[in-house]
């Protein structure tokens, strides 16, 4: 399989960051002022233009109801916000009358999903797979850290190489999906304590 993406965005005040997240914490959460918005980045546009290779059925093997497979894939994303190369792999258990389901879709960079499935087969309704990979990148150019691309700000020696391990699983029930990645990513930043760990929840429905 594979995958063309182009983001077009901005950073900076334009994106509205800054109010959004003082409402949530005031009229949502009722947690403290959010400090830290004087130092974000200048107004950017954002541009990124990505491509990626997956190999969906690398390796497979069918065990009584449940079908096992290993897709590797490598990619290579261009812009000024990230530039950076990636390579890994994810291994995936399912039932096997339900074949195709892939990766759930998440915010790049991570690893990859379009989050496609088919709907369970009659009599059966619904559905399940278990998902765990890894992927290495190596980071030309994160603007984040590396701060504006066209003017002064904010900077952190950013790390050449980081890796995201994850795991989780999906339910389908019918034409829905829910599903649940719990992500580990290496330091990214010189200074930075210890790795991020974060998860992400996601509801697809196919029609």
């Amino acid at each position: 399989i594979d995958e063309i993406e182009a983001s077009i965005g901005v950073i900076g005040p334009a994106a509205l960051g800054e109010p959004i997240q003082k409402f949530f914490h005031e009229e949502i959460s009722d947690s403290p002022e959010p400090q830290g918005w004087d130092n974000q980045l200048e107004n950017e546009p954002a541009l990124m233009l990505g491509w990626q290779r997956r190999w969906p059925e690398f390796s497979t093997r069918d065990l009584a109801h449940l079908r096992f497979g290993a897709s590797p894939h490598v990619g290579l994303t261009v812009g000024n916000i990230y530039t950076y190369t990636n390579a890994g792999f994810n291994l995936w258990v399912t039932a096997k009358t339900e074949r195709w389901q892939d990766l759930p879709s998440r915010v790049r960079p991570a690893i990859p999903g379009t989050g496609f499935f088919e709907i369970p087969q009659s009599p059966e309704w619904w559905s399940w797979s278990i998902f765990g990979g890894v992927e290495g990148r190596a980071m030309a150019r994160n603007i984040f850290l590396d701060g504006n691309t066209f003017s002064d700000s904010h900077s952190v020696d950013k790390k050449p190489l980081v890796a995201d391990f994850n795991a989780g699983f999906a339910l389908t029930l019918d034409q829905y999906r829910f599903s649940y990645t719990v992500n580990y990513r290496t330091k990214e930043f010189d200074g930075q304590d210890s790795g991020d760990v974060f998860g992400t929840f996601s509801f697809n429905y196919r029609f």
